[in-house]
């Protein structure tokens, strides 16, 4: 189906309504905030819902597909399908006005045909092409250089510490003395992006889910980088990064690095 998209067109057009909801976001008001399920830490704002409903129109004028995004309920991703996250960092939207995102990208089926992230406070747009490269503001990213582990930033935050830890008896704490320094953003796709630029090279996280990192595994995997499941799949046969489950997942800036961790904390695993 992809084949009669032009994807090169799509993406620049993509990339300006992005900016241009992340740009009027300022200019709206946060009138509620709500919790997701009772839990303190998944916020959701009438702004989440607010830059969601304005993607959805825009975005299927451009391309009608799909549409798979964090605040509705969600049918399994099949075809050409739009995967969305209107604000990655509600938290951080509403607390301190900085480290959130938005988040698109374009799959057909399991496979990643763009994607884009605006860090809408610092206006910097991350966007990526499957084969066509990676972008920060239209300028063409280089492949992240090789670091060892011990020159190494890490983004791993204290309640992914704490869920991994359940899961594996490889003393993962450990890791804090391996790397140069550890860092927690709370926001994936920035995370992510992060190591596409070099800025950091290893993501950690407990539970992310496809709207956190469907765009920024695009830029990533087109320099070089690579997104791996820490864990065996629950569910034989689905590709883990679609699944919609929470996925625990590392993030590297090279397949060597990330070999080289799985290696050291995530083998053997508890399957429970």
């Amino acid at each position: 189906m992809s084949a009669h998209v032009d994807i090169p067109a799509l993406a620049r057009d993509v990339a300006a309504c992005v900016r241009d909801i992340g740009c009027q976001l300022w200019d709206w008001e946060i009138e509620s905030v709500d919790y997701k399920g009772n839990d303190p830490q998944d916020l959701v704002s009438n702004l989440d819902r607010r830059v969601q409903a304005a993607l959805a129109t825009r975005l299927q004028a451009l391309c009608p597909a799909g549409f798979y995004a964090e605040e509705k309920d969600n049918r399994p991703i099949e075809g050409l399908t739009w995967i969305v996250d209107p604000i990655d960092g509600t938290t951080n939207f509403v607390s301190r006005k900085r480290d959130f995102a938005i988040s698109v990208a374009l799959y057909d089926g399991s496979e990643p045909l763009l994607g884009v992230v605006f860090d809408v406070e610092r206006g910097d747009l991350y966007s990526a092409i499957k084969g066509g490269g990676a972008y920060l503001n239209g300028l063409a990213l280089d492949r992240p250089v090789d670091r060892p582990l011990p020159a190494c930033i890490l983004e791993m935050s204290i309640g992914t510490l704490r869920n991994l830890m359940r899961r594996t008896d490889a003393g993962l704490l450990n890791i804090s003395r391996e790397v140069r320094a550890t860092r927690a953003m709370g926001c994936g796709s920035l995370a992510i992006c992060q190591i596409a630029t070099g800025r950091t090279q290893l993501y950690l996280s407990s539970r992310l889910r496809p709207w956190d990192h469907a765009a920024a595994r695009v830029i990533l995997e087109e320099l070089g980088g690579v997104l791996v499941p820490l864990f065996p799949s629950a569910q034989p046969g689905v590709d883990p990064f679609l699944s919609g489950a929470p996925l625990p997942l590392l993030c590297a800036a090279s397949q060597a690095l990330a070999d080289d961790i799985i290696h050291r904390y995530f083998s053997p695993v508890k399957d429970n």
